[in-house]
């Protein structure tokens, strides 16, 4: 944040050289951390919606946590496996 302020700071002093590049720098520091605060909201709005779920559906959310989530990885782990090996298999000539 102060590094924006004094960017603005150096445009006035020198607004030919060096205005277009702060500016630049200045705007995607805004971007960035748009882009921090959005995904902590939604980290923030998943977490508080998740624990409502368990509140709300305690068996549903157990099955869930200890059934659902160790079979999506293991389904995500053998699929991202498979994806790897496959090509490498067919350029070595293994299949």
């Amino acid at each position: 944040m102060f590094l924006c302020h004094l960017n603005r700071i150096l445009v006035v002093l020198f607004p030919v050289l060096i205005s277009p590049v702060l500016l630049y720098q200045c705007k995607e520091e805004l971007g960035m951390a748009a882009i921090w605060k959005s995904i902590h909201n939604f980290e923030d709005k998943f977490d508080r919606n998740a624990e409502r779920f368990a509140f709300h559906h305690p068996y549903l959310a157990f099955l869930a946590m200890f059934i659902g989530m160790p079979l999506f990885i293991l389904i995500a782990v053998a699929v991202s496996t498979t994806l790897i090996a496959i090509p490498i298999a067919w350029i070595f000539g293994w299949l």
